[in-house]
């Protein structure tokens, strides 16, 4: 017997969700390894819209096998830590929750985070920091390939 996680819809370029907290919405699918169906009218989506769901890093965490889904580790101070392990290594993302922007400390957040982890937003990857400033619902994905 084989599931997936099937989180419901994508709202990725609906209009309900925009920038930064439709990067971090789909990053959270990603993470889970769930199917991933746009759920916006794609004859009318915006080019963000479009980088969004069609962002290479997400979309090969969605797909990586075999698959081991996130889970959410913990949840304080308006921060969400998500961790997921598989053969190549751990991904953690982290989500700010607030409607505002937040400074946070990654080093203390997270267990361990090896020397060659990399970090990944919608507006780019870049290496690893140990402060990182996320916007409003905004996230960063973390990995570290083993």
């Amino acid at each position: 017997l084989f599931g997936v996680n099937d989180p419901d819809m994508l709202e990725v370029g609906n209009g309900r969700i925009l920038g930064e907290a439709a990067w971090s919405h789909l990053a959270i699918w990603a993470m889970l390894g769930a199917p991933l169906m746009a759920g916006n009218d794609l004859r009318t989506m915006t080019d963000q819209t479009r980088t969004i769901l069609t962002d290479p890093v997400l979309l090969a965490l969605d797909q990586q096998r075999p698959l081991t889904p996130a889970h959410r580790k913990r949840t304080r101070a308006g921060v969400d830590l998500w961790r997921r392990e598989d053969p190549t290594g751990s991904v953690w993302l982290v989500v700010n929750t607030l409607p505002i922007p937040n400074r946070i400390d990654l080093d203390s957040l997270l267990d361990e985070v090896p020397a060659d982890a990399t970090l990944h937003q919608l507006s780019g990857s870049h290496d690893y920091t140990s402060s990182i400033r996320l916007p409003a619902r905004g996230g960063v994905l973390i990995s570290a390939r083993t």
